[in-house]
């Protein structure tokens, strides 16, 4: 099985970014009070909440300059004040809950989840498709 180029776009895949990441599901003690998709509550059959991912706040944690100053001093021996990492502050981690449970999957309103995530990348590299089979792994180079 192959497929047809559509486009030729030999910028894409460039640049990709990894980020650090965890979830956790919760299982609701009660959860007769409609706080996850698939429960009784009809706020869940608003359209909004069949669109993308079903969260509607996020909170941001910030990084301590202290603590990246030691971190940026234990990497590289000494800390200059124009480091690019000192230029500006800006959030580290980013906390969303979900009113449902990410995979697996659990029905009926009875679990929600909490994503994390790290803001700025842990590695880059470059994704490349490197047949026009697409039962082919793509290749990807840190």
């Amino acid at each position: 099985m192959t497929s047809n180029v559509k486009l030729d776009a030999p910028e894409a895949g460039k640049n990709s970014n990894d980020h650090l990441h965890f979830r956790v599901n919760w299982k609701l003690q009660d959860h007769s009070k409609g706080y996850a998709i698939g429960s009784a509550n009809p706020l869940f059959l608003e359209p909004q909440f069949g669109l993308g991912m079903p969260i509607t706040s996020a909170a941001s944690t910030p990084m301590q300059r202290e603590g990246l100053e030691a971190a940026i001093a234990a990497d590289e021996r000494c800390v200059k004040s124009d480091h690019y990492l000192l230029k500006s502050t800006y959030a580290i981690i980013e906390s969303n809950v979900l009113y449902a449970p990410l995979p697996p999957p659990v029905p009926g309103g009875t679990h929600i989840s909490m994503f994390m995530m790290a803001l700025k990348p842990t590695s880059r590299g470059t994704v490349s498709i490197m047949s026009k089979n697409p039962s082919r792994l793509s290749t990807t180079r840190p």
